[in-house]
């Protein structure tokens, strides 16, 4: 679809997807926009109650290309976007495996630019006192750190708007419209009002499958939750201390509020509509985890629990691109637990990919297409760290 300055696009989502993309899309003065979101503001639901973690130590291709273009943008942001970091430089310690099994699929690549460094266990003790883990390698990333999503939503939305993105709040889109030929005409909102576009961007989280799939879109992803816990404030606690992730456990935890955030790498199933409340069984698996892993800090409380929504495709994947089979619909979504580290590099390659750009990672492109071979990417690999 060949797009002009004057062609009608309708994003579905103000989520981090559908924001970036809107954002991204705007400043090349590409098509008329408009963005729809249910709630009564943006980043509202899954991009307002994440862990707020840049990591880029993933193990799928795709996902860990967009998370370090994304890592380059939040610690340099574009002028028009904002004129100071978008996420602090306390460090990120990730800790996996064993000296017998073989090194994460990310380690070759990392280690080759400079992202990160092995620790020793004197070195991790200090980056995490009293933490009791389960990983036997420990890595150092110290360009990593917490995400200021207040600050990114915030300046996401204020670019677009005055780049000309025309918002619609507080309405949802009941469904898409559809042509005799069962293209993408638009879209139709709760408040009963038509929108006509010539692409409609599904950006919608949780949400963007059951749109798709009304019009015979088939999506590889799958709606889950995971947890999210904040302490109550803790003096003992250090503000400045690096983000701690252990793969094996699997457990993270951060600094919050003079409390700890963090979670026990849980994840279910789940409609989004039912996922927002806190299951008792996983809060009291909460409080053993704190218990085992950071023993100093038995019995301090929750203040906070709840689950956060994560689409996810078997190989932790994004599905960006256009639909095979729909035309007019284009997919920004399955971000997984990584949305606000894909966040800003996801938009931009979004928006490239809608305006033909030439200049494009078409093995990048392929990965992410609706239609890509899932875990098409995953090598044999049997040798350990010598």
């Amino acid at each position: 679809m060949n797009l002009t300055p004057s062609s009608k696009i309708v994003i579905v989502g103000g989520g981090v997807a559908g924001l970036a993309t809107a954002w991204a899309l705007a400043r090349r003065g590409l098509g008329m926009i408009t963005l729809v979101e249910r709630e009564e503001g943006c980043f509202r639901v899954s991009s307002g109650q994440n862990a707020a973690i840049l990591r880029h130590a993933t193990d799928s291709p795709a996902t860990r290309n967009l998370t370090r273009r994304t890592r380059d943008l939040l610690h340099a942001p574009p002028a028009d976007l904002c004129h100071e970091p978008l996420v602090d430089e306390r460090g990120l310690v990730v800790l996996e495996g064993n000296e017998q099994t073989p090194l994460p699929w990310w380690a070759d690549e990392l280690l080759a630019d400079d992202s990160c460094q092995t620790l020793s266990p004197k070195e991790l003790a200090s980056k995490a006192p009293g933490f009791v883990g389960e990983g036997a390698r420990a890595w150092w990333f110290p360009h990593s750190g917490t995400i200021d999503i207040a600050r990114l939503g915030a300046s996401l939305e204020r670019s677009a708007r005055a780049t000309g993105v025309a918002f619609r709040l507080g309405t949802g889109v009941k469904r898409l419209k559809t042509d005799s030929s069962g293209a993408v005409t638009g879209v139709v909102l709760e408040d009963h009002a038509n929108l006509s576009a010539d692409l409609v961007v599904l950006a919608a989280g949780a949400w963007a499958g059951e749109l798709g799939a009304a019009v015979n879109a088939e999506f590889p992803g799958r709606p889950t939750r995971r947890h999210l816990f904040v302490t109550q404030p803790e003096t003992r606690l250090d503000p400045n201390q690096p983000v701690i992730w252990d793969d094996a456990a699997p457990f993270y935890y951060r600094p919050e509020a003079q409390g700890l955030l963090l979670c026990i790498g849980d994840q279910d199933d789940c409609p989004p509509s039912v996922a927002s409340g806190a299951d008792p069984l996983v809060l009291r698996a909460a409080r053993r985890a704190l218990a085992r892993r950071l023993p100093q800090f038995e019995g301090l409380k929750f203040a906070r629990a709840w689950a956060a929504t994560r689409t996810m495709t078997e190989d932790d994947t994004p599905v960006v691109g256009a639909d095979p089979r729909v035309a007019g619909l284009f997919w920004v979504a399955a971000l997984g637990g990584h949305g606000m580290s894909l966040s800003l590099g996801l938009g931009d390659l979004a928006a490239s990919m809608i305006a033909q750009d030439e200049v494009q990672d078409a093995q990048l492109v392929a990965a992410l297409a609706p239609h890509a071979p899932r875990r098409d990417w995953i090598p044999q690999r049997d040798w350990v760290q010598s």
